[in-house]
């Protein structure tokens, strides 16, 4: 395991940042459009990444994610 995380270090809760960015792309005259994909912040720090390597990322509620790095060639 590299790290845990949870929503509530996003703003106190990712939804918040979510309406930050609402609120402040609105007082810039733009908004949010459907389709748009947002990602409401890290819940933890990043770590470099090589090709080869393979990550897994458990979600409460959710599920797990797996991505496999690779140099792009076949």
């Amino acid at each position: 395991m590299i790290d845990t995380g949870a929503g509530a270090a996003a703003l106190g809760n990712p939804a918040r940042c979510v309406a930050w960015l609402a609120n402040k792309l609105g007082s810039l005259g733009s908004g949010l459009r459907a389709g748009d994909v947002v990602l409401p912040g890290a819940v933890h720090k990043m770590v470099p990444v090589t090709p080869g390597d393979v990550f897994r990322a458990e979600f409460a509620h959710l599920g797990a994610v797996t991505v496999r790095f690779s140099n792009g060639q076949r």
